[in-house]
C-alpha cells in the first residue's frame, strides 16, 4: 500500500480544543487532517463504527483513519492500528473500527506501543508540543498514541515500528449492519442520529415504497410510518423511512426530529412490520 498522508477523523470529541489538537498533531508529523465527523453521540461506540464504517472508502487509499470513541480510555482496552488492503485505521479495540476493517479486508493488526509511538514522535515532530516535557496521557490517548501513529503510518512509516503484531481474529467485533426477522417483524438497532435528529437503522434492506411501516420500541410504543424516497414525500410534521446517503434504512420527520418523536438514541432497538403495502 502506497501512503498518501491523509489522517481522517471520526470522534465524540465535538468541535473545541481536543479536535483541534489532534488536527494540530497530524500537520506537526507532515500529514494532511479530514475531519470526517467530530460530533458522534459521546460514549457511542456503535455511532462511531457506523460513521467510519460509511466514510472510510471516501478517502484516497492510503489514508489512515482514527476513530476515537473511547470510554475506557486508560483502562484495559487495547490500542490498535489496522492495516487493510488499502486503508490503515487507528483507535481503542472497543469494535469501533471493526465493521470498515472487514469491509475493506484485514491484513494485519498491530497493538500499538506508547513508547515505541512516542519515541518515533520525538524523532519527526515539527511542533515544540511533543519536546518540552510532554509524556502521554492518561485521558487523550487519541492526541498522545491514536493520531499520531496514524500520521506516522500514513506517511510512509512500517507499522511494524509502532507495535507488535496480533491475531487479527482477536480484534473486537460490533456489528453495523444487523437485523433480526421472526413472523413478519423486523428487529433492528439505532446506529446513528444526526444533527437533524434522523434516525439510522442497522439495515440496509428497503421496504416497499409506499407502503406503511408500524414502527415499535421496546416499551411497546407504536407508530406509523410511510416509506417513501426522501423527506418531502410526506407532509411537513410526519414521519418518513428511506434508505439513506450510505444506504441505510432511516427514519425522519419531515422539517423536524425523528428522535425526539420515538425518543431513540444510538444502541436502542426498534421492531418493524409492513402492515399495508404500496398496492392496497
Amino acid at each position: 500500500m502506497e501512503p498518501f498522508g491523509l489522517v481522517g477523523f471520526v470522534t465524540d470529541f465535538g468541535e473545541g480544543p481536543y479536535a483541534g489538537a489532534l488536527r494540530a498533531v497530524v500537520k506537526c508529523l507532515g500529514a494532511e487532517p479530514v475531519d470526517l465527523d467530530h460530533s458522534v453521540p459521546s460514549f457511542s461506540v456503535i455511532a462511531g463504527a457506523y460513521v467510519t464504517f460509511s466514510l472510510y472508502k471516501w478517502l484516497p487509499p492510503g489514508s489512515a483513519v482514527v476513530a476515537v470513541v473511547d470510554p475506557g480510555v486508560g483502562g484495559p482496552r487495547r490500542p490498535l492500528l489496522v492495516e487493510t488492503r488499502n486503508y490503515y485505521l487507528v483507535g481503542p479495540d472497543n469494535g469501533v473500527l471493526y465493521p470498515a476493517a472487514a469491509d475493506d479486508g484485514v491484513s494485519r493488526v498491530y497493538i500499538l506501543d506508547p513508547d515505541r509511538v512516542a519515541s518515533l514522535v520525538r524523532e519527526r515532530a515539527r511542533c515544540p508540543g511533543f519536546h518540552r516535557g510532554w509524556r502521554v496521557s492518561n485521558t487523550f490517548h487519541g492526541r498522545d498514541v491514536f493520531t499520531p501513529a496514524a500520521a506516522l503510518a500514513a506517511t510512509g512509516v512500517e507499522p511494524s515500528r509502532l507495535g507488535d503484531e496480533a491475531d487479527p481474529e482477536s480484534v473486537e467485533k460490533l456489528e453495523v449492519v444487523w437485523e433480526r426477522e421472526v413472523r413478519g417483524r423486523l428487529t433492528v438497532k439505532v446506529v446513528y442520529v444526526d444533527r437533524f435528529g434522523n434516525v439510522a437503522l442497522s439495515t440496509r434492506r428497503m421496504l416497499p415504497e409506499g407502503a406503511e411501516v408500524e414502527v415499535t420500541d421496546l416499551r411497546g410504543h407504536a407508530w406509523r410510518v410511510r416509506v417513501g424516497r426522501t423527506f418531502s414525500d410526506v407532509r411537513e410534521g410526519m414521519m418518513v423511512m428511506y434508505l439513506n446517503s450510505f444506504g441505510f434504512l432511516e427514519i425522519a420527520v419531515n422539517k423536524g426530529s425523528a428522535a425526539e418523536r420515538l425518543h431513540a438514541k444510538p444502541g436502542d432497538r426498534l421492531s418493524l412490520r409492513v402492515i399495508k403495502s404500496s398496492n392496497q
